[in-house]
């Protein structure tokens, strides 16, 4: 009975499974791969959209679709989260981005 070598049977498990960082929705509190979800920022510039999810500053993750974004504005995510104060022209800025 022979056996495989055991550093080709480690080396062809490390190959299959590629860590996939994992991030919570505030709004919906689901587990999405990172890619998947849309970051926010506080910066000092004030609250901004980080497609690239390299900014500094404190950010708060949520799904891309616009009923998650309403349902931050009503739930006070950002608020909250952010401690950043959104007025209604802010908010009409991130439904269009």
């Amino acid at each position: 009975m022979s056996r495989r070598p055991m550093s080709k049977q480690k080396s062809q498990k490390q190959a299959k499974s590629k860590h996939v960082p994992m991030r919570m929705c505030a709004v919906t509190r689901e587990r999405l791969p990172k890619n998947e979800l849309v970051r926010f920022v506080k910066t000092d510039e004030g609250l901004q959209l980080d497609p690239s999810g390299k900014l500094r500053g404190r950010g708060v993750s949520l799904k891309p679709e616009l009923e998650v974004l309403e349902g931050a504005f009503k739930k006070r995510v950002f608020e909250r989260n952010l401690m950043a104060t959104l007025d209604d022209s802010k908010r009409e800025e991130l439904r269009e981005q």
